[in-house]
C-alpha cells in the first residue's frame, strides 16, 4: 500500500464539495447553465402567452416588464439561491439520517487498486474508475462518476510533503486533473 489516509469529514466539507460540483466543476457548470436557460424560457413562454390574453395592453405590457425584470433577479441571484436551497436540502438529509458521506474512512491507495474502508462498508475500485481529479486549494476530489466523489480534505494529510507527494502519485492514475 503506497499511501493510507484516515478521513474525517464534516458537514461543511461536504457542503463545501457540493458547492463546487455546482458551482465551479466541469460538471456541474453545464447544469448551471441548462437550469438558467430553462428559467429563461419558461418566461419567454409565460410572456408570449400573456401577450395573447385578453387584457388590455397596459396590463400585458406591465406583467411582461414585471416577468423580465424577476427572470434578471432571478439569473443575477441565481448562484446564491441554488445555493441556499442545497444548505437547506444537506440539512435535511442529516435529520433524516442519509447523508451522502461517512464521517470517518480510511483511504488505502495501492498500485492498482484505491479501498475506502468505513465503518459499514467497504468499496475497492480500480483507478480506472477516476473521472477526474479536482484540487481545490487543500481539498482533492476524486471524482468516480458525475455526481460522485471523494473527498480529501487537508486533514487528511500528514504534511503538506505528503499531500504533494499523494497528488505526484494520483495525477500518474487519471489524466483528467483541473487545478482550481
Amino acid at each position: 500500500m503506497l499511501f493510507e489516509l484516515k478521513v474525517n469529514l464534516t458537514d461543511e466539507d461536504y457542503f463545501e464539495f457540493n458547492k463546487f460540483w455546482t458551482v465551479r466543476s466541469h460538471y456541474g457548470r453545464s447544469q448551471m447553465v441548462t437550469l438558467r436557460i430553462f428559467c429563461a424560457v419558461v418566461v419567454l413562454i409565460c410572456s408570449t402567452l400573456q401577450l395573447f390574453s385578453g387584457d388590455d395592453l397596459t396590463h400585458k405590457i406591465s406583467a411582461i416588464i414585471a416577468a423580465v425584470i424577476g427572470l434578471i433577479l432571478i439569473q443575477a441571484l441565481f448562484n446564491k439561491i441554488f445555493l441556499m436551497f442545497l444548505k437547506w436540502h444537506i440539512k435535511g438529509l442529516k435529520k433524516k439520517g442519509k447523508m451522502g458521506y461517512s464521517p470517518e474512512s480510511t483511504m488505502q491507495f495501492g498500485e492498482s487498486m484505491m479501498t475506502e474502508i468505513t465503518p459499514v462498508a467497504r468499496t475497492e475500485q480500480a483507478y480506472s474508475a477516476l473521472e477526474r481529479i479536482s484540487i481545490v486549494g487543500d481539498v482533492i476530489y476524486l471524482h468516480v462518476n458525475n455526481v460522485g466523489a471523494y473527498i480529501l480534505p487537508a486533514s487528511a494529510f500528514e504534511s503538506t510533503e505528503s499531500r504533494s507527494a499523494f497528488i505526484e502519485f494520483i495525477k500518474t492514475k487519471c489524466q483528467n486533473v483541473d487545478l482550481y
